[in-house]
């Protein structure tokens, strides 16, 4: 049973690098085709271009002298075949030959190029010759043969009891031996093709950028709560806008600590850029609008914008105290709420902005901060600084209900997000999810309708009037 375990494990595992290889190469295709593209076509013009060699071959039979053909004297020609072909490759051999031919070259050269190959379970020795000139290579081969029987006669013969002659003279080659294109292109694709595979999973490998959700909440170890777009002037961009604080409105509602809904929640940020206090802010509004009493802090005080987007005259500039004077004691709480446009929703500024933000927000101060503002609201939203520029963010997701992470992945990397991930998990922060920000792809806004009682998608067509009674209901449950 535990073997059986094993495997099964073994099994599920190498499943899932395989999937992952597949995701990633799929990912990466254009690193292995330009890969494989690139390098098969420059072999196939560089194995076009090189050299034309062509090989002429002569073959010799060699025998035991006698006369006699038996089995013991077969195996005797086939032993000085080979025999042979180790006395052919002889330097002082070949610059005979050089001698004798009609072209100048020298017996080095002439190595170089000859080979001498005994035919396995034969008597015969080959003596090949390979050059550039089809006609010379045959001169070459059939030269070196003659000048060999006369050698291994001369020299040989008294103390090797053989006969050599010619089996086949050499001819005029047809066709090039090398190169062979078309095998160097099939070798050259295959090894381009690996290498753009290792290509891919080496860049996959030094890419800090997150690509998928599941990488994402991989790495954070937190669901994605909502996938908000890039806000839009058209309709159906702005729909899409709105639609995703309110399933993350929802998602929040429905999430509970110790058995008690959430009622304050840190928004923060890995990197400066995310989009946090746009998040806040309208999560806020979208609370406010659904009849939740919810008071938005704005405790970014290294670059606040929240005031500037809530209007009204509702910043902390001027004279009129904030959240700096609540944490300094000098104002109380109900002095640092300012109104807005909506009635469920209230607003403190981040107020006058001190040298060292991160001294003013001690464990004790900011818990009393989230005490005495659920005595005026339902739900409390906090706009923290970037983690990864003050403390103050951490001290705020630890005394806080929960914390929200809000990712733009064209701003922030692996390492930032992990990195200030460990850091929400040193503070003991609840971190709830993430809000995916700066999302291109817009999701379907109403996937569905319905007429007569039953869905209608995509391929049915819906009563006229249908889509202007959707519209109505959307903003009534706004």
């Amino acid at each position: 049973m535990l073997s059986e375990s094993v495997q099964g494990d073994s099994s599920a595992s190498a499943g899932t690098t395989h999937r992952r290889l597949a995701v990633i190469l799929w990912r990466r295709k254009w690193i292995v085709v330009a890969t494989f593209v690139v390098l098969t076509v420059l072999v196939a013009a560089v194995s076009r271009s090189l050299p034309k060699e062509y090989e002429s071959t002569a073959t010799l039979w060699v025998t035991q002298a006698g006369g006699s053909t038996t089995f013991d004297s077969v195996q005797a020609g086939q032993v000085l075949a080979g025999t042979y072909g180790q006395v052919a490759d002889n330097r002082a051999l070949a610059d005979q030959v050089a001698d004798d031919l009609p072209f100048e070259t020298s017996g080095e050269e002439l190595l170089e190029s000859m080979s001498f190959s005994p035919v396995n379970e034969t008597q015969l020795l080959q003596i090949s010759a390979t050059d550039e000139d089809p006609v010379r290579a045959r001169l070459v081969a059939n030269a070196y043969a003659r000048t060999f029987i006369d050698y291994s006669r001369s020299e040989l013969g008294d103390a090797v009891n053989a006969e050599i002659t010619f089996a086949a003279r050499a001819s005029t080659p047809t066709s090039p031996v090398r190169p062979q294109p078309m095998l160097y292109t099939v070798a050259g694709g295959l090894i381009a093709l690996l290498l753009g595979m290792a290509l891919a999973v080496l860049a996959e490998m030094l890419d800090r950028r997150v690509r998928s959700t599941e990488e994402l909440e991989a790495v954070v170890g937190a669901p994605v709560l909502a996938r908000i777009p890039r806000a839009g002037r058209d309709i159906e961009t702005q729909a899409a806008f709105d639609e995703a604080f309110r399933l993350l409105r929802t998602n929040l509602q429905f999430l509970e600590r110790n058995g008690v809904g959430l009622r304050s929640l840190a928004v923060v940020s890995p990197s400066p850029g995310d989009g946090k206090s746009t998040v806040a802010f309208r999560l806020a509004r979208s609370f406010a609008e659904s009849d939740v009493r919810v008071i938005l802090i704005e405790a970014d005080m290294r670059r606040p914008s929240l005031a500037q987007r809530m209007g009204r005259g509702a910043s902390g500039g001027g004279g009129k105290p904030g959240l700096s004077d609540y944490l300094s004691r000098r104002a109380d709480l109900p002095a640092v709420l300012v109104s807005t446009d909506l009635t469920a929703l209230q607003f403190v500024p981040s107020g006058i902005l001190p040298p060292s933000p991160s001294s003013l927000f001690s464990a004790e101060r900011t818990r009393i901060l989230l005490a005495e503002a659920l005595e005026h609201a339902d739900m409390v939203i906090v706009d923290t600084a970037p983690l990864s520029i003050g403390a103050e963010a951490s001290t705020l997701a630890a005394t806080a209900d929960g914390a929200l992470m809000v990712v733009d992945l064209e701003q922030s990397n692996k390492a930032n997000i992990r990195r200030e991930r460990e850091q929400l998990g040193v503070v003991h922060a609840n971190l709830l999810g993430v809000a995916l920000n700066g999302v291109k792809k817009l999701p379907s806004v109403e996937p569905y309708g319905y007429a007569n009682g039953h869905p209608l998608n995509g391929s049915e067509t819906a009563p006229k009037g249908g889509g202007r009674s959707r519209r109505r209901r959307s903003r009534a449950e706004a």
